[in-house]
């Protein structure tokens, strides 16, 4: 009995010695097997930054990163299930740590609207669309996977990518008519009528984006006298149902050909400047009376001296910046100011104007399409008379160009060669070219010895328009 009680206690000592020898050997087993540890996500966004030597490896505490042996074939531009596969030899093992991952698109497509976000409409079926674009970070244009949904008071685009992204915006639409009435005249906006002549009221067509054609509701206003020289305007008017107006003018000149033909109107642009005097005495000293369209420049003693010897006095501009044809708002601005100078200088306000670059200009498509058109009537229903020219000394064009020797030449030729008997002519000319100045007075003497007769502009002088083409 006694020595079955020892064998039980040996055989128990030894059961106890083995557990704790063969935790032992596990435990140095598995504190020098190599821990490897990826660092990166499981999922990437495509197109981010993937490092596949983003990992730690340690074996018995010591960093062995270096030994571990790393294949990847993740591609991380383009959507995917990929594997990271970091190795390490250990004995007669090889062990391997494998990290599944994801590259995934998770970032919404964008979709733009043209035109406004909020639109005014008569109603929802008149609406016309703007645009829109959809574009994907993955997918790229996805403009034609655009839903659209529509009501009395929403539009709704709504784009889903290839991964199930999704964006949507809406555009709201207003049941509100203010777009004014388009308003065309029959026939030209300037008409010439010989004295004792017949004018025929060719009236006007009006469309509106709500109603339709309401010529009908167009009304006129203005006189033409036939039997009286003079400018005269006819006004065309027209409301649509919700309120809006248009409005737009047509010229009547009516001449006498026996006292405008072969008259030469001598108009300054851009002064006063260094020559104005010396353009001044020359004037003087043939009794001739011309137009000065004035700006911000020069001296007030020049331009008031220009008024006290009974010269007409215009408007061209304050700064001579194409910036005034931005809007209507910053061209007014521009004439308004140099209106205030004129007005504080000689103590009267002037109607007569004359556009930079004349009503025929383009370069002021760049700045805002159609303004010409807008501006030479809103100058006229703001109480203007505008004044282009129909003969061009080129004193600031082909004369002024560095490979023509003899300017004032060239401007004394411009200037003969473009006159007629037959017609009213309107000379632009520029005060602030000394070589325009010095061929003055060789300008009048062939004028005078021509039979011509010299004029300031007036309210009876016709208005010389050109053709606008903005």
């Amino acid at each position: 009995m006694r020595i079955k009680r020892r064998y039980q206690k040996t055989t128990l000592r030894i059961g106890i010695f083995m557990i704790i020898f063969l935790s032992l050997v596990i435990g140095l087993a598995i504190y020098y097997c190599p821990n490897i540890k990826a660092l990166n996500s499981k999922e990437i966004d495509v197109f981010k930054e993937y490092d596949a030597n983003d990992f730690e490896a340690y074996q018995g505490g010591k960093n062995i990163k270096e030994l571990v042996k790393v294949e990847s074939n993740v591609d991380t531009n383009k959507i995917g299930t990929y594997k990271t596969i970091y190795k390490k030899s250990y004995g007669i093992f090889n062990i391997q740590k494998i990290q599944v991952v994801k590259v995934v698109d998770r970032e919404n497509p964008v979709i733009t609207l043209e035109g406004d976000k909020e639109v005014n409409v008569c109603s929802a079926d008149k609406y016309e669309e703007q645009g829109y674009k959809a574009l994907d970070n993955y997918d790229g244009d996805i403009t034609s996977k655009v839903e659209i949904t529509k009501n009395d008071k929403f539009i709704y685009y709504q784009v889903r990518d290839s991964s199930k992204n999704e964006f949507g915006i809406g555009r709201i639409l207003r049941i509100k008519d203010d777009e004014v009435p388009s308003i065309t005249l029959n026939g030209d906006r300037e008409i010439s009528i010989q004295v004792g002549g017949t004018y025929e009221e060719l009236g006007a067509v009006a469309n509106d984006n709500c109603d339709g054609d309401i010529s009908s509701n167009v009304t006129i206003e203005g006189n033409v006298d036939t039997n009286k020289v003079g400018t005269y305007q006819i006004k065309y008017t027209v409301k649509d149902k919700s309120g809006n107006t248009a409005s737009v003018l047509r010229t009547i000149n009516v001449f006498d050909p026996n006292t405008n033909s072969g008259t030469i109107y001598l108009t300054f642009d851009d002064g006063p400047g260094a020559y104005t005097t010396q353009i001044l005495d020359i004037l003087d000293k043939y009794n001739i009376k011309a137009t000065f369209f004035v700006t911000n420049n020069g001296s007030d003693e020049v331009l008031k001296e220009e008024y006290d010897r009974g010269h007409t006095i215009g408007l061209h501009t304050a700064t001579h910046q194409w910036s005034i044809y931005n809007s209507v708002s910053s061209y007014f601005d521009d004439l308004n100011s140099v209106q205030a100078r004129v007005e504080r200088v000689t103590g009267q306000r002037s109607s007569y104007i004359r556009f930079p670059g004349g009503s025929s200009n383009t370069i002021s498509r760049s700045r805002s399409k159609g303004i010409m058109t807008t501006l030479t009537q809103k100058v006229q229903e703001e109480g203007y008379k505008y004044f282009d020219w129909n003969v061009c000394v080129e004193d600031a064009g082909a004369c002024a160009k560095r490979n023509v020797n003899d300017k004032e030449a060239c401007v004394y030729n411009y200037f003969t060669g473009y006159l007629s008997k037959n017609r009213v002519n309107v000379v632009l000319l520029h005060d602030i070219k000394g070589y325009t100045a010095n061929a003055l007075e060789d300008m009048i003497k062939y004028g005078l010895e021509q039979g011509y007769t010299f004029k300031a502009i007036n309210d009876a002088t016709p208005m010389i328009h050109q053709r606008v083409n903005n």
